[in-house]
């Protein structure tokens, strides 16, 4: 296939994105990667990382893809160089996140949840210095969420941890697209703080480079994991969601 819009993640958070640019583009058809041989990315050096993601950027470009969304924090992260250059043929979920939370917060005091790579790497510092800006490194989140354990003991006890770390804030990014999963848990522990997510934020300034195409009855949707095929499948099941066509690739 070719002409299509490429989306990928180490795993299923990066799902939270596809789900919003599939709403947003009806017409187009989406190739979504679950990278799920290489999962989690947070716990891997940042090398490690950046070599994965140009991979995994080289094998959706000769599929025919026309834009690459990496709808993962963490990914985006190691290779902001690439995407700078890239005439907005790829686009990470970092600066368009990072830029609706600055645009939300009311008291400019933002906490951010991501991956212990992504904190590590200060990227989400360099865009909201006018900011003061609580991170924490939620890695121990990611296999749980791969695992489906969205509302388990164990989670809400690591999200209780994670929350004693950061400040007083009125905006919490959800810096690892896996995290929108546990975002009821999360807001739970912290009312009155607004979630920013990266699908909405990534596919509102996908619209500001890509117009949606007024039709295509032949619309498909495909998964491609690199990891167990029958795992991926239980987790789109568990989802709800549906694809044209689920297979395992090799990269």
């Amino acid at each position: 296939m070719t002409d299509f819009i490429g989306v990928f993640d180490s795993g299923i958070g990066g799902l939270t994105v596809f789900s919003a640019i599939k709403e947003a583009f009806k017409n187009e058809n989406i190739v979504y990667l679950a990278d799920t041989k290489n999962c989690p990315y947070g716990v891997k050096s940042m090398s490690e990382v950046r070599e994965i993601t140009l991979k995994n950027i080289s094998y959706l470009k000769a599929l025919g893809a026309k834009v690459i969304i990496i709808a993962c924090n963490t990914a985006t992260s190691t290779i902001i160089d690439v995407i700078e250059n890239s005439n907005n043929y790829i686009i990470g979920v970092i600066q368009p996140t990072a830029l609706e939370a600055l645009n939300q917060s009311k008291t400019k005091k933002i906490g951010l949840f991501a991956t212990n790579l992504t904190v590590a790497s200060h990227i989400y510092d360099q865009y909201l210095q006018k900011a003061t800006l609580y991170s924490e490194g939620c890695s121990d989140f990611v296999m749980l969420i791969e695992k489906g354990e969205f509302h388990s003991k164990r989670m809400k006890e690591l999200i209780k941890n994670h929350v004693n770390h950061i400040g007083e804030v009125d905006t919490l990014i959800l810096g690892c697209t896996h995290f929108p999963y546990i975002k009821d848990e999360i807001q739970e522990i912290l009312p009155g703080v607004q979630m920013i997510e990266s699908g909405k934020a990534t596919t509102n300034y996908l619209k500001r480079y890509l117009t949606p195409l007024e039709k295509n009855t032949k619309r498909k949707l495909f998964f491609l994991t690199t990891g167990d095929l029958t795992t991926s499948q239980k987790q789109i099941t568990m989802l709800n969601l549906t694809f044209d066509e689920v297979k395992k690739v090799e990269i």
